[in-house]
């Protein structure tokens, strides 16, 4: 059993580069992002099923809803912007009140992350997830936490991947890169290796973290966890700043996934673990007009 913290903030303070990004992102991939419209994504409605009932509704329903009916989850924490969450949730969730407590945002991720473990009960880890994956089901969430807990006197951090073999198709409805790595921790038999044997992966919104050891190197955890997205031309950049050898094997083609976890445990100052999920909808996130519409077209089409 574990606590979790939902993501939910807006975000605190525009770039001078959202501009740039946005022109960026529609010019190359015909993508409208969320982050410089302006809009409170936790909010944005997508059509999706709960109870049996299809029919649009904020996107930090569909999280909660689920971390409801998880077996492995006890105390919800969401930190957001408290008033804006508290008069737009359904009646029926607001009802999980002794559940479910809602706090307003302080600030940042890592800020975030702090203040909410705040209202923990447990301690130890605690489950971390984003606000904006829809389709992600409370079986998969327990299967996460169950993997993790085998796991968690070894590491303090553990964040979820999904790879190619689970989500390929989807791709013609909802396209993101992969991050490509020899996988040299996992079973064999990847139909989708590439002719380097290197799977390829992409990151989803969900950790386990050992708050309570106060994970030591904040800054650069921060701004690894910016560096997820991998279609923002900024990352790159700043990818070889904070890993350059690891960068130089990547493009080289030579990377394995125990390379990865050394050097984020050495970056991040802790002891940190990929874990591979099978489910696609952890990484089927809403970033973009455009993925609103492929989340819709998904649900409808089922």
């Amino acid at each position: 059993m574990a606590d979790a913290i939902v993501l939910a903030g807006g975000k605190v303070k525009k770039s001078l580069f959202d501009p740039i990004k946005f022109l960026w992102y529609y010019a190359i991939y015909g993508e409208r992002y969320y982050f410089a419209s302006g809009k409170y994504k936790p909010l944005i409605k997508v059509y999706n099923e709960i109870g049996g009932i299809k029919k649009p509704r904020p996107l930090v329903e569909y999280t909660l809803h689920s971390l409801f009916s998880s077996k492995n989850v006890e105390k919800i924490v969401v930190v957001g912007e408290k008033e804006r969450l508290e008069n737009s949730l359904d009646l029926k969730i607001k009802n999980y009140s002794s559940k479910c407590h809602i706090v307003q945002q302080r600030g940042g991720l890592i800020e975030n992350i702090i203040f909410g473990s705040s209202f923990l009960e447990k301690k130890g880890h605690a489950l971390i997830i984003s606000a904006d994956s829809p389709l992600i089901t409370s079986n998969s969430i327990d299967q996460f936490i169950e993997d993790c807990s085998n796991k968690k006197e070894n590491f303090d951090f553990f964040f979820a991947i999904t790879s190619r073999k689970n989500l390929y198709k989807y791709e013609k409805v909802i396209y993101k890169p992969y991050f490509w790595m020899i996988n040299d921790q996992r079973e064999k038999g990847d139909i989708f290796k590439d002719k380097y044997d290197r799977s390829g992966f992409r990151v989803a919104n969900m950790a386990f973290v050992d708050i309570e050891k106060k994970i030591k190197n904040r800054e650069t955890i921060k701004m690894a966890y910016s560096l997820r997205k991998l279609k923002d031309p900024f990352n790159l950049f700043k990818i070889f700043q904070l890993y350059k050898k690891e960068t130089i094997k990547y493009f080289s083609k030579t990377l394995k996934m125990s390379e990865v976890e050394k050097a984020i445990s050495a970056s991040f100052e802790t002891r940190f673990k990929l874990i591979e999920v099978e489910d696609p909808n952890f990484s089927l996130d809403v970033d973009s007009e455009e993925d609103h519409k492929a989340i819709e077209f998904l649900q409808k089409s089922q």
